[in-house]
């Protein structure tokens, strides 16, 4: 909203027999994105990520909206550096299912090898 920060989600995987896995960064606006981050820059890692939106709802706070997801990583509150002066950013996890947000083959009991 301020045009200081940016979100940049980011998404890879490691072949055939892996989810794709979705990243999200925040960056000073312009900054140039190391696709290898350390996992502390990293606010946000899922797979089996489904209806996927980030929403700036002002220009600390920053809501990530899933229709289904299983989360790795989430930090909630991240200070962003401009070179000037920090940014703390608060970030909220907003499932739109009232019930499961997990996708249901991850909730599936399975038998016991």
């Amino acid at each position: 909203p301020d045009s200081r920060i940016e979100a940049v989600i980011l998404t890879g995987d490691a072949g055939a027999t892996t989810a794709t896995e979705t990243f999200v960064v925040l960056v000073p606006t312009g900054t140039p994105i190391e696709t290898n981050k350390a996992p502390s820059d990293v606010i946000f890692t899922a797979d089996h990520l489904k209806g996927f939106q980030i929403l700036w709802k002002n220009a600390q706070l920053l809501v990530l909206q899933y229709d289904e997801a299983r989360i790795s990583n989430f930090n909630n509150l991240y200070d962003v550096s401009d070179g000037k002066q920090y940014y703390p950013i608060e970030t909220r996890l907003a499932p739109t299912s009232r019930d499961f947000s997990v996708p249901l083959d991850d909730r599936t009991p399975f038998p016991p090898k």
